[in-house]
């Protein structure tokens, strides 16, 4: 499995809200993904977080149940007290005897830890939690330079004929192609991904990367991709995808 060597310090995280299903069963998130606000990194070192109180998709979020960030109320639309502090909480101390196994498992190579900032680490983990709903996202806006991507794919389990997850694993290490489709009924920026040695389109870069991959298509750059790795369960697979951009 490819490790990332080359971090992009990222000046902003979005912030992505998903319901969780609460059963006897256990917890899993469902539907869609929101995003909810942004985390802005400024030139003090300050980290900010600005919901996006006026936009759509926040809106719905709310209509599913989304009352905010914990100790971060929605009624004020920009928190700049304590927000780093707050959210570092989501990453594991760079102490612990396993943290070289936990960047491993984000596909990150342990050798890049000492320039890799917290608020980056946010961004190449999503720092995903059980039970909340939040990751944040690197958008990787502006990026000219060659970089390096692990990615969650939107979509896969709504393609018809694509595979149970474990049947899927035999998708593990096939290369995938990424293409613009401006004729997307929904979304006029998707980006799909398909498979790469038959077209079958497996699903959609992201909603929050979409429009940096448009931008890497539009200048014409490289982008080789992978399937790294599927997580989730068997009715719900998370297919993530390392991407180099040249």
């Amino acid at each position: 499995m490819p490790l990332l060597q080359q971090i992009i310090e990222p000046k902003k995280l979005l912030l992505v809200w998903q319901k969780v299903d609460r059963s006897e069963a256990g917890q899993s998130r469902s539907g869609h993904r929101h995003v909810v606000g942004e985390l802005l990194h400024r030139s003090e070192g300050q980290v900010v977080l600005h919901y996006f109180k006026d936009a759509e998709d926040f809106k719905k979020a709310q209509q599913h149940g989304f009352e905010g960030y914990p100790a971060f109320g929605i009624e004020q639309e920009i928190h700049e007290t304590n927000v780093m502090d707050a959210f570092q909480r989501r990453l594991p101390p760079d102490t612990r005897t396993d943290f070289d196994d936990y960047l491993k498992y984000h596909g990150i190579d342990p050798a890049v830890k000492k320039r890799l900032s917290p608020f980056a680490l946010l961004g190449y983990t999503g720092a995903k939690l059980p039970g909340d709903g939040f990751s944040l996202v690197h958008t990787f806006e502006n990026v000219h330079a060659p970089c390096e991507i692990i990615t969650e794919l939107a979509g896969f389990r709504h393609n018809a004929g694509m595979p149970s997850f474990r049947d899927g694993q035999e998708f593990v290490g096939k290369h995938v192609a990424f293409a613009k489709e401006p004729e997307n009924p929904v979304d006029a920026d998707a980006v799909k991904v398909t498979l790469a040695d038959t077209g079958t389109t497996i699903g959609y870069v992201n909603r929050a990367q979409r429009h940096a991959f448009g931008h890497w298509l539009n200048e014409h750059r490289q982008l080789e991709g992978t399937i790294q790795r599927l997580n989730g369960k068997l009715d719900r697979p998370d297919v993530l995808l390392h991407v180099n951009v040249h």
